[in-house]
């Protein structure tokens, strides 16, 4: 699989991330920055670029499973999601934002 490179740059920041794997696990206690992280991926306000070469989308518990059958060359989050315990979610491969670990995965 290719590198997935992405930016974000504002008057304040520049943040540059590079994922080399189809699963890539950002893990940390409470209050370490997942959340934000995700909050600046999804900010669309002028004064943030974001040089990414793939759509970036952010699941919820409802609708996770329509937005991954649809979607082909995107970056799909699930930010802390209550569906990551599930075996049939098991069987996919995207980016997680959690706190807990993901034993399905291992």
């Amino acid at each position: 699989m290719n590198t997935i490179e992405f930016e974000i740059i504002s008057n304040q920041y520049v943040c540059k991330f590079y994922f080399e794997r189809r699963i890539n696990v950002i893990k940390g206690d409470s209050g370490t920055g997942k959340t934000s992280l995700l909050e600046l991926v999804r900010d669309t306000s002028p004064d943030i670029v974001k040089n990414i070469s793939l759509d970036v989308l952010v699941a919820d518990d409802l609708g996770w499973r329509a937005l991954m059958t649809a979607s082909k060359n995107v970056i799909i989050i699930f930010d802390d999601s209550n569906v990551i315990d599930s075996a049939e979610f098991a069987k996919c491969c995207y980016e997680y934002v959690v706190k807990n670990n993901l034993y399905l995965l291992i």
